[in-house]
Order: C-alpha cells, then structure tokens, then sequence
C-alpha cells in the first residue's frame, strides 16, 4: 500500500479531533453532510462513483474486527478506501446521513485500518440522526491499550446554575437525578471536560439537549452527557446535585 498523499479537510478535523473535543464535534457535523465511499454493490443503473440516492438496493459490506464483532468500514474518501482494501472492490458513495438511517443499528468504523480509525457505536450514530451531535462522552477512538480517565466533581459550578438546571430537569418524570462533573482523558483531553449525568429510566436522551444547552449557555463551556439507568452504580460515588 502507498502512503497517503493528501489530507482533505474531513481527515484534518479526524486527526485534529484526536486530541480536541471541539474538532471531533466539528468532524461529526461535517461527517453527517458528507458523501462517503463503503465497499458494496448498487444496481447495474448506478456507475461506481456515482452518487447512490435514498431509497436504492444496496448490498453493504461489513468486515469483522479482532475480537469478532462485526462493523461497517466507511470512508472519508476514495484515497483511503483504496488504501485500506486488500484487493479489487467493488465501491459505492452515498450521503453520509443517507447510509446511516439505512444501516441503523450497526457499528461504523470510519477510516479502518489507518492511523485515526474512529468507531461509531449504535448509540452514536442514532443520537447523529436525532440531534445533530454524540451525546454523551465520546471514547470510540480504535486503540489497543486502554487509558485511565480523570473524573472528579464540579464544585465550581455555582449553586445557581445547578438550581437553574434542576428545576429545568424537575420537569422530565424520567430524571430521577442528575450530577455535574468533569472528566478528561489524558491522551485527548487538553483539559477537563463538563460531564452531565442523567438517571432515570425510558429514553433520558429527549432530555438530555434541553439540560445541556443550559449549562453550555450558563457556563460558556463544552458540556457532554451520559445517561444512566436508576438502579446504575456508575458515578455513585458523586453527590447528585438533583434528585426527584
């Protein structure tokens, strides 16, 4: 395989998002109203590198990783793909948000087999199509050793903000309660990131933006959420600042 010669804008915003949280939620933007190139098959109307509309019969590849699980391979473009494949395939592109409603369900990998490999769970891809951006930490780079991440509570906030946001989550039934903390991976985080932990039962993630956009418009920070069922002992260990 060649060495990649050109780095169009969507790879920068990958490789730059490998260690700040801003570019990676620019690169999903940018991701979501892109084409991209998959390995698979189109009737015979469609010319390989033509754009395949909603709504085609397409036949998607999927490859397998290490441990077995099964994933789709996407591709930010032909360069990469070529340079990922082991042999002649056939190809196809399609828009981003196009192939992702179609294969709902699955796990993406954008970029396999290159040095920014980035996993898109399920949750994720589900949560593009819904609101635009991940919810939640976002912890999907393809890696072979594990890192230790930092969490700690956000006694910062002030107790008016929290109010503000409590009685905002005083309104959705599903929040049992909710907590406010900071965590940073080390090996991407520059510094600590605003956590906002929802618990409760039933779809917490209708919730989730309306609480975010709050503390993002109070604080003047980055917030990510996480949500947890009530009966989670995850983050246990925190005060929760809110509780039905």
């Amino acid at each position: 395989m060649q060495p990649l010669r050109h780095e169009a804008p969507l790879e920068k915003l990958l490789r730059i998002g490998k260690t700040d949280n801003e570019a990676l939620r620019q690169f999903h933007t940018a991701l979501l109203q892109s084409n991209i190139y998959v390995f698979g098959t189109a009737p015979q109307e469609h010319q390989s590198g033509e754009i395949i509309p909603a709504g085609a019969s397409v036949q998607i590849r999927s490859w397998r990783a290490a441990d077995g699980s099964p994933y789709i391979p996407i591709f930010t473009s032909l360069e990469i793909l070529r340079h990922a494949a082991t042999k002649e395939e056939p190809y196809l592109l399609m828009p981003c948000r196009d192939f992702m409603a179609l294969t709902l369900g699955a796990t993406l990998v954008v970029n396999p087999n290159s040095a920014f490999a980035y996993r898109l769970a399920p949750e994720h891809v589900r949560s593009l199509l819904e609101v635009g951006a991940i919810v939640g930490p976002i912890d999907s780079w393809v890696v072979e050793k594990t890192t230790e991440v930092f969490v700690a509570a956000a006694h910062d906030v002030p107790q008016a903000v929290l109010k503000e946001v409590a009685a905002l989550l005083s309104t959705f039934t599903a929040v049992v309660r909710a907590r406010l903390l900071y965590y940073q991976d080390p090996t991407r985080d520059p510094a600590p990131i605003l956590l906002l932990v929802l618990q409760g039962d039933g779809d917490l993630r209708m919730h989730s933006g309306p609480a975010a956009e709050l503390l993002v418009a109070r604080l003047g920070k980055i917030v990510d959420v996480v949500c947890v069922e009530t009966n989670s002992v995850q983050f246990g260990q925190f005060p929760p600042f809110y509780q039905r």
